[in-house]
């Protein structure tokens, strides 16, 4: 189940899980309502995968193992997921508070100094190295930003510049001027 994660500054809603596609109609255990979820989470939490399995056929739901392993895979990342996002809001409303004019800028960096201080708390080399190429490409995207601002501004003054600047050779040769005189007098 792939979570995005978007941070707004509006109270209440600073960090947001969204589930960007549909779930399909065949899988059987995503399908079922939250408290379903939950419970088979919980039943499973004591329980290995192969009582969790009788379980649920027992009561009516025929899945195999493999579904049953991702489902509760997905289900504990979602979850915790959700704590985490929860933890930040708290802070990020609490910092809001104590200054109104936070920016969405500095809520991104708080949130970045966050899971990188999970990350390394936990000892989790794949979250530090997720957070730290995410930071990498943003500073990449910063400086592309910048290159082009450059380069435009760049573009602008050399087209001022040239509208400014008299043009050479411009004007009627003396061939032309010749030319309209004698039809001048033609007519």
């Amino acid at each position: 189940m792939k979570v995005e994660i978007q941070m707004a500054k509006q109270p209440k809603t600073c960090l947001i899980l969204n589930h960007p596609r549909k779930v399909r109609s065949d899988a059987v255990l995503k399908v079922l309502s939250e408290k379903r979820k939950d419970e088979i989470a919980e039943f499973a939490r004591t329980r290995s995968l192969v009582k969790t399995l009788k379980w649920l056929k027992k009561s009516g739901i025929d899945t195999s193992m493999g579904a049953l392993s991702t489902f509760l895979s997905e289900y504990r990342v979602s979850q915790r997921l959700m704590q985490i996002a929860a933890v930040v809001q708290v802070a990020l409303f609490e910092k809001l508070k104590q200054d109104p004019r936070l920016t969405p800028e500095l809520m991104q960096q708080l949130g970045q100094s966050f899971f990188s201080g999970l990350a390394i708390t936990r000892e989790d080399a794949r979250v530090w190295d997720i957070t730290q190429q995410i930071e990498l490409k943003k500073e990449k995207l910063d400086l592309e930003r910048q290159k082009h601002c450059d380069d435009v501004k760049d573009r602008r003054a050399k087209l001022k510049k040239g509208l400014k600047a008299p043009k050479k050779g411009g004007g009627i040769r003396a061939e032309t001027l010749e030319q309209i005189e004698r039809e001048l007098k033609l007519m």
